[in-house]
């Protein structure tokens, strides 16, 4: 059985608005325990736009690439009730539409559409 990554995430308003980022949305990202490895996340507006700004919460800082690293996720317990790897981040969003997030590791990719906004 090979082991990724299970990109579920769970959303937390963050109530946060940066003139220059825009809306901040808390975001934690679960993976399978015994995963080992990188994931790199990015996302952008699919009407167009800059890429999306993604906040490395455990380091504050804030990039349009966001790698996470299993190896500085934590046990938890996910919605579902399964033992999962988390972290969590932020995701800042400058204006309402449909955008998209990557993910990508080693040996495979994840990509999800979500709307925010009217």
């Amino acid at each position: 059985m090979r082991k990724h990554p299970s990109i579920n995430s769970t959303d937390y308003p963050l109530s946060v608005y940066d003139a220059h980022y825009g809306w901040g949305v808390k975001y934690v990202w679960f993976m399978k325990p015994g995963f080992r490895g990188r994931v790199t996340v990015q996302g952008k507006n699919l009407s167009g736009g800059p890429p999306l700004w993604l906040g490395d919460d455990p380091h504050g800082r804030i990039t349009r690439v966001l790698v996470l690293d299993a190896a500085q996720f934590v046990q938890t317990s996910s919605p579902m009730a399964l033992a999962r790897n988390g972290t969590h981040s932020g995701l800042y969003l400058q204006r309402a539409g449909c955008y998209r997030l990557d993910a990508t590791w080693p040996s495979g990719q994840w990509h999800g559409v979500f709307s925010f906004g009217h």
